[in-house]
């Protein structure tokens, strides 16, 4: 039984791929190594004799035709990061639309596989927030808006919203299982660098206190905890054919995330405070009562021990010097 992962030498599809194998899975990760590291993580995964990677771009069909057959795609490539959707707006755009268009051709129009997952954004409705569209906590069932295609911000939003939509209605037509799992502030070991936890860890290891968004909130889920939730919400028939929320409780400041980084790293000084990037949305946090009506059992991690761990991690990578800058 093959599962494809794509993005898997990211963040989120490096946890998933190492899940599966660990279930026994045949698993092919794909990746084109923009966002993705091959670190000694990655290394140490592909001696598994489950798990192989081929390393290619998606946006080309004739690589997607080189693919192995599949049971089942799970797509989380993607070119995300904050300061990329402002360095490189195109580039996003065509990573997180053509891929989708690509793999849907493949492994549900021609090819039909089992179940495709498709991993969305919360970014997809940020302008519904902003223009009082929605409430929050925001649910599955909120307006995707696209605030100002003239600021690069949207880039990423866009794609999102159009894979999404691929998605949905290429699986629909051929009465394939689907779900897209709009994953909610992420974190955890091997997350990258373009992302707040990191990124203020990173300049507070340098003894340099600056936030950016200090009021903005957000809620944020442990790596472990997103990986126990969309692999049961993938052996789960109740799941699927939706639109998930897949995050957490914890709604918190910037500031607050700040402290509490800083009393995990020991570290002592003032804040410096700086106000949003253009286009950001001062608090977001799901509804997650779909995700928990489906899971009623499942538990949360503790919000302060999964910080402890994925700032332990980042401060490794920056001493053995493997912490990058994708």
């Amino acid at each position: 039984m093959t599962d494809i992962v794509t993005g898997g030498a990211g963040f989120l599809g490096f946890h998933l791929a190492h899940r599966l194998s660990r279930e026994g899975r045949d698993v092919v990760i794909v990746d084109n190594f923009i966002r993705g590291d091959h670190d000694y993580r990655l290394t140490e995964l592909l001696t598994r004799d489950n798990v192989s990677l081929i390393e290619g771009d998606l946006c080309e069909m004739s690589f997607v035709d080189t693919l192995p057959k599949a049971d089942r795609v799970f797509h989380f490539a993607a070119y995300n990061g904050t300061q990329n959707f402002y360095d490189n707006p195109i580039g996003v755009i065509r990573h997180s639309t053509i891929p989708a268009l690509n793999l849907v051709e493949r492994y549900v129009l021609r090819e039909p596989i089992s179940f495709f997952a498709y991993t969305g954004s919360s970014e997809s409705y940020a302008g519904a927030i902003k223009h009082g569209l929605t409430t929050v906590p925001t649910p599955e069932t909120t307006p995707l808006v696209i605030d100002d295609i003239t600021n690069p911000r949207w880039s990423y939003a866009a794609g999102k919203m159009h894979g999404e939509i691929t998605v949905a209605l290429a699986c629909g037509r051929r009465e394939i299982p689907w779900q897209v799992w709009r994953v909610h502030n992420c974190f955890g070991p091997r997350m990258g660098a373009k992302h707040v936890i990191p990124d203020f860890t990173e300049r507070a290891s340098r003894d340099v206190f600056e936030l950016y968004g200090y009021q903005d909130t957000r809620t944020f889920l442990f790596v472990d905890d997103a990986i126990d939730i969309v692999t049961r919400l993938t052996a789960t028939e109740a799941a699927h054919n939706q639109i998930i929320n897949v995050g957490g409780i914890n709604e918190m400041t910037m500031h607050e995330l700040g402290e509490k980084i800083m009393r995990v790293m020991g570290k002592f000084g003032e804040i410096v405070c700086h106000s949003s990037p253009s286009g950001s949305i001062s608090r977001r946090r799901p509804d997650v009562t779909r995700l928990l009506n489906i899971l009623p059992d499942f538990q949360y991690r503790d919000f302060d021990e999964s910080l402890q761990i994925s700032v332990k991690s980042i401060l490794s990578d920056i001493e053995l010097g493997i912490y990058g800058t994708k």
